[in-house]
């Protein structure tokens, strides 16, 4: 099996920062587009593929084609389809091709782990296990034995003794020279009180090459990550270590390692610097997956899960409908889905380079013991680094001596937030496509909330580096001799995001008292006093920390780090535990100016979400909605110009701009970005045209808002609007409107349309086809393009554009991201369409017409014109009036109807509450043949009349809809999308 060439695509011009934190903008714990549920048929093929991949040397391997065919018929005897077999190999070959020969690393059994059988030479690896032997060799009471494990585990070096303590902690106003100079302080420095005065420390220690970053990034602390409370610590942060990775990727130890005495251990210094320095690359390759994360491999669209030789059943009015809707759907054929053929994924086949740089990380070393007394350590809780204010984007481990052990694989699952595409209550396909039953379904739409990907071997002198997006569980260890002592020594590298930086060892000096005493005390006069009035002195010290304390300190900090592990298990990654209550501090800096309606806003008493109206300076109205419990996040963008403003001669050309607008922007002009984009991370757009109004909206997972809304934004800043586009997508908007010549309910509406007053624009066609675009502009001599473009700068203004946002994230952030993201669309003034008079006046009022419907349907619809609704939005009478004409109990309308064998059923509506000028009302009649029969009885026989003497009944016009009455011809038809979301209709009642 040879390796592929993989994908070669060139990074962009877009700094590897920037990348990460627009992946990772809430860390690495929140990030989304990793956590799709898998089908029946990803799950085997991911199997299949990491039991390869578990397999020792197994890039070699893949290379011997007799290898290769055993492997074949290995996926064969697990019962994987051709297609799924011929796409496991395709992307084993792409794997192979990222593997680097020249450090010896490879990606392991588990989707974005990466290994290493190899990494560390033999002098480093023997020059670690002396120098533990070292930290292992002082008094058992010196020796910091985790707690709860039985005394299994030895702590050498543990990153939660003397952690940052946010409120008892100092920091320098300049960073510490060297780790030896932190023995040869003169002064602890400032105590900061406050997390205003933590993250001016941090900026002030900063490098100059991340000084601009830190303009738009959140300093990771408490007071400025955001993140659920419940995972943001408010007394303790791990302290990273600064390491300089120079041009040649060697790494150099630039602050004391906290625990590791930078003197009397200066020698292990170096040691851990070459493991560091091998890590690196893995580092590299870790990042440029979470940059870049997988799509699916197997996409189970709904639609396609079944074939049915029969039409679904469509007369729902009929007694049996229910009984054979259901044995429709139970004899549907099921489509097992299938991956499409194995394509490159999008990443760089070289890694991001993270040489030339400072990275942070802490550092932890540990020992686990067993005797034959002592011969088994029990299986660990599932696990993260999950306290987001130390902002942990990886963590590393080398099994440095691992012997007599055995029973060591460290399992990985990860979160699963997304909502599955299926019909409602489809168990069925439910179980067929992902192995769900009804029955093992939790409140979370019946779908449980991780899966477990793999599992990875300790071995003895093993590398892995794995990203901090999956939660591990270390396995029950036991020693595979059982008369002898076995032991797994590890060092850890816990990895801090490269795109930011926390407080390190660098501007905090060491907390350690011992460590300040053996100076101190040895200065006189204090160096002459007596041994137990120095340990009288110390006793009287608060600050440095003794070790008594210390180890108090550390019961509490892994008592916290437990419950938020555990709250997160639990609740099994629930989005709403992991992504919930996020807050911001924004400064002025990076809050761009707003103004805030301070009227309060409407609500319903049981509406729980947070809202805030604002004002951006371009006059653009939006409003931010917080909603904690949201599981995933939308937007809905509405300008105030529809089909009112098509031009008389191309009618249609506010929907031909909707579906131009979506082709790419300025910023990102590859077509279909924007729907790549929201798709990768389980999203979904869409967008139309009315009378009044053109509505975008979408969805995305909480994680990927931000970046959703800036792709959203750009396309009222700077749409392309492709020529080379043009001709495809008049051929859409045309089959479009043929779709819609077999809709009974929009036919109706073009006839209302049309039988209209011609001098309104309310007479006009909505949709368009390529007659009335196409044609019409070659007639008249005008580009399309042109004409579209002219619109667009017309009539797109910021002033008559309303925006919703609704995310669980915090206000500030939300409106942060919009003010700093929709403020540069274009202010025009109030470019709203005007226009006078009804489009139903005298001339078309008292008619009665006939027309021909699709299907067989007997409809009255009574129309009555009616003056703009607006100034009674508030009261809304038509509510008192829809409940009176829609009852349907002893003594209404509709029981003498039905009595009478004249109707099935009674509606009433308004159409035109936000029109300007106008108003519409209608009373539908779900007629029987008897009953259209009967029309005139049914309005003359003093049934209705009653009720519509409150709304002048005579001033109306009265349709009648049946299949065999003579039809006025309607060959245009207005677009319809179906089933919308709830916040596409939010903008109109900005």
């Amino acid at each position: 099996m040879a390796g592929s060439a993989g994908t070669s695509t060139p990074p962009r011009d877009i700094p590897v920062d920037e990348r990460i934190r627009r992946a990772l903008c809430l860390g690495a714990i929140f990030a989304s587009g990793y956590n799709v549920l898998n089908t029946l048929s990803e799950k085997r093929m991911r199997q299949m593929s990491c039991a390869i991949r578990a397999k020792p040397d197994w890039v070699r391997k893949s290379q011997n084609a007799q290898t290769v065919e055993t492997w074949k018929a290995e996926a064969k005897a697990q019962a994987l389809t051709d297609l799924e077999a011929d796409y496991v190999f395709a992307e084993l070959d792409y794997y192979v091709s990222l593997h680097s020969s020249e450090v010896s690393i490879f990606l392991g059994a588990v989707d974005g782990v990466w290994c290493s059988d190899s990494l560390v030479d033999d002098k480093t690896a023997k020059a670690l296990k002396d120098y533990a032997a070292i930290l292992e060799n002082v008094l058992d009471k010196n020796k910091y034995r985790h707690p709860n494990t039985g005394h299994r585990v030895l702590d050498l070096i543990d990153p939660s003794l003397y952690p940052l303590m946010y409120q008892r902690s100092s920091v320098l106003s300049e960073p510490i020279a060297s780790p030896l100079a932190s023995l040869d302080l003169k002064s602890f420095g400032l105590f900061p009180t406050t997390r205003e005065e933590w993250s001016r420390a941090v900026n002030h220690s900063a490098d100059s090459e991340v000084v601009d970053m830190r303009k738009r990034l959140y300093v990771a602390d408490p007071g400025h990550h955001y993140a659920s409370i419940i995972f943001r610590s408010e007394t303790f942060c791990w302290l990273p270590t600064e390491f300089r990775i120079d041009d040649d990727g060697l790494a150099t130890i630039e602050s004391y390692i906290n625990n590791l005495h930078p003197r009397k251990h200066a020698a292990l210094y170096p040691v851990i610097a070459s493991v560091f320095s091998k890590m690196v690359p893995m580092l590299e390759q870790v990042v440029t997956d979470l940059v870049h994360p997988r799509s699916p491999r197997v996409v189970a669209y709904s639609s396609k899960w079944y074939t049915s030789e029969g039409p679904e059943p469509t007369d729902t009015w009929s007694d049996d409908f229910d009984e054979r809707y259901e044995q429709w759907k139970e004899e549907r054929v099921f489509v097992p889905p299938q991956p499409e053929p194995f394509v490159a994924p999008d990443r760089p086949k070289a890694p991001y380079s993270l040489r030339g740089r400072r990275l942070q990380a802490m550092v932890k070393m540990s020992n686990i013991e067993l005797t034959p007394e002592n011969p088994e350590r029990g299986i660990d809780d599932w696990h993260v680094e999950i306290m987001a204010n130390e902002r942990i984007i990886a963590t590393g481990v080398y099994y440095y001596d691992v012997e007599n052990i055995a029973g060591g694989n460290v399992e990985f699952r990860e979160k699963m937030d997304e909502d599955v595409d299926r019909d409602e209550d489809d168990w069925r396909g439910i179980g067929l496509v992902y192995g769900i039953n009804e029955e093992d379904g939790d409140e979370y739409d019946g779908v449980p909330l991780s899966q477990a990907i793999g599992s990875i071997e300790i071995m003895d002198q093993r590398c892995v580096v794995f990203p901090d997006i999956y939660q591990r569980k270390f396995p029950s260890l036991r020693l595979a001799d059982s008369t002898k002592s076995g032991h797994c020594k590890t060092l850890v590298f816990y990895f801090v995001d490269p795109s930011t930086r926390i407080p390190s060892t660098e501007i905090v000096p060491p907390q350690q008292q011992s460590w300040w005493a053996e100076s101190a005390l040895a200065t006189n006069p204090l160096s002459k006093l007596p041994c137990l009035v120095k340990k009288g002195i110390l006793d009287k010290v608060d600050f440095p920390i003794s070790l008594d304390k210390a180890k108090k300190d550390r019961m509490e900090l892994l008592s916290e780090r437990h419950e938020a592990n555990k709250y997160a298990s639990i609740n099994n990654l629930k989005p709403a535990d992991w992504e919930t209550g996020f807050e911001a501090k924004l400064t002025a800096e990076s809050l761009m100016p707003y103004k805030e309606y301070t009227g309060p806003i409407e609500q319903s008493d049981n509406d729980k979400r947070q809202h805030r109206l604002i004002r951006l300076p371009n006059n653009l109205v939006a409003l931010c909605v917080q909603d904690t419990d949201a599981k995933e996040a939308a937007a809905s963008l509405s300008v105030n110009v529809g089909s009112n403003a098509n031009p008389v001669e191309l009618q249609g050309l506010a929907h031909f701009l909707e579906h131009m607008l979506f082709l790419g922007t300025e910023k990102y002009p590859q077509e279909g970005e924007y729907n790549a984009y929201l798709a990768k991370h389980s999203g979904r757009s869409n967008a139309y045209t009315s009378f009044t109004e053109t509505n975008y909206y979408f969805s995305v997972f909480n994680g990927a808002l931000e970046n959703a809304l800036d792709r959203f934004s750009q396309f009222f800043i700077s749409p392309l609007l492709n020529a080379d586009c043009v001709d495809r997508e008049l051929n859409a908007v045309d089959s479009e409107h043929k779709g819609y010549l077999q809709s009974d309910s929009w036919r109706t509406h073009q006839l209302i349309s049309m039988t209209s007053n011609p001098a309104h624009p309310y007479s006009g066609f909505n949709v368009g086809n390529i007659e009335t675009l196409k044609g019409a502009a070659e007639k008249l001599g005008l580009d399309l393009r042109e004409e579209l473009v002219k619109f667009y700068q017309k009539y797109y203004s910021a002033d008559i554009m309303r925006l919703v946002v609704v995310g669980n994230h915090s206000l500030d952030v939300l409106t942060e991201w919009v003010t700093s993201k929709f403020s540069d669309i274009a202010s025009k003034g109030n470019t709203k369409p005007t226009f006078v008079g009804h489009p139903i006046g005298k001339p078309e009022l008292g008619k009665l017409i006939h027309y021909k419907t699709v299907r067989e349907m007997y409809l009255l619809k009574l129309q009555f014109s009616l003056p703009e609704l607006k100034s009674v939005y508030r009261e809304n009478p038509f509510t008192y009036f829809n409940t009176l004409l829609g009852h349907r109990g002893p003594g209404s309308i509709f029981s003498v109807l039905r009595k009478n064998g004249w109707a099935t059923a009674i509606r009433a509506s308004s159409t035109g509450m936000y029109y300007d000028g106008f108003g519409i009302y209608e009373i539908n009649i779900d007629a029987t043949p008897e009953g259209l029969e009967n029309y005139e009885a049914i309005y003359d026989a003093d049934l209705i009349s009653k009720c519509l003497r409150y709304l002048n009944p005579n001033n109306y016009r009265l349709f009648i809809g049946a299949q065999e009455h003579n039809a006025v011809e309607c060959k245009l038809e207005e677009k319809y999308y179906g089933i919308q979301y709830n916040i596409a209709d939010l903008p109109s009642h900005l």
